[in-house]
């Protein structure tokens, strides 16, 4: 990890120290955030932002066809960063977070579908990996993926197409009237949900009004951020992102299905937009 002097800390308005230990991590991402807090440097996030950041090739980490299908679901095994492993902050790589959540996803589902058939949907699937990695699982499932940028949903399917995935894909916004004739035994989104601040109660209404037996949630929820200074920097962070809160409140208070499970994840690859998962089954 790079080592940076403070002017050049300031110059490139980054105060978070990388290559030193957890504290100085931790405090100085709060230093970071709480400037860009009270300067008012906010990001407003509203579904034109996140078609410049993600269909503009702003976020094309996973768009090289010289990776094989287990670098397309693991990502990144090569460099380092923070993560959170256990509950504690570590160095470590991208592919530890990614076989953890990976296999929750794959634990959940698995309870849901016993005999490995049914329809499994994720909302604001990306490049697919997920879709990917349940595919080698449950062969015999009808696998369906929604997403709102067009060139990401394509290349998800293009690429399902390259690696003989029999996988749907289809170019949809979440907060609009779905335009879909079927239905999903299991639905999930792994941090789509968190892209929409204001508008969320509309996607989780459309994902729970298609899904028969459960929805499964991977999302950053502020409401079970920590306790303690990580926990202070993620609330900064998340307040800097404009990322949603109140998901939790609003799945207990919708009535259309029962929470079940609403827990922190303790492996995550970051560490300040730490992951919770939420169990939802209807019925």
């Amino acid at each position: 990890m790079e080592r940076l002097t403070l002017g050049e800390r300031i110059r490139s308005r980054d105060l978070r120290i990388q290559s030193g230990g957890p504290w100085a991590y931790t405090l100085s991402a709060i230093a970071h955030y709480g400037v860009r807090a009270v300067a008012g440097s906010r990001v407003q996030r509203d579904s034109e932002h996140i078609l410049n950041e993600y269909d503009a090739g702003g976020r094309d980490e996973y768009w090289d066809d010289q990776l094989s299908l287990e670098q397309l679901i693991y990502g990144n095994d090569c460099t380092p960063k923070w993560l959170l492993q256990n509950d504690e902050l570590v160095v470590g790589v991208d592919r530890v977070s990614r076989e953890y959540l990976t296999q929750r996803l794959l634990s959940r589902v698995s309870a849901c579908l016993p005999d490995g058939k049914g329809t499994i949907a994720e909302f604001g699937c990306g490049t697919g990996r997920n879709l990917f990695f349940l595919r080698q699982h449950f062969p015999e499932a009808r696998l369906v993926g929604f997403e709102l940028s067009p060139s990401t949903a394509a290349r998800a399917q293009a690429d399902a197409n390259a690696f003989d995935l029999d996988i749907e894909v289809h170019q949809a916004d979440i907060t609009a009237p779905l335009v879909w004739d079927g239905r999903a035994s299991v639905s999930f989104t792994v941090h789509a949900l968190e892209q929409l601040p204001r508008v969320f109660p509309v996607a989780v209404d459309q994902i729970l009004g298609v899904t028969d037996r459960a929805a499964i949630f991977f999302e950053p929820v502020r409401e079970l951020f920590p306790v303690s200074p990580r926990g202070l920097a993620a609330r900064l962070r998340l307040r800097n992102a404009d990322h949603l809160h109140g998901l939790l409140d609003y799945l207990r208070q919708n009535g259309a299905g029962r929470v079940v499970v609403a827990e922190r994840l303790p492996t995550v690859g970051a560490p300040l937009n730490q992951t919770s998962e939420i169990v939802v089954e209807m019925g």
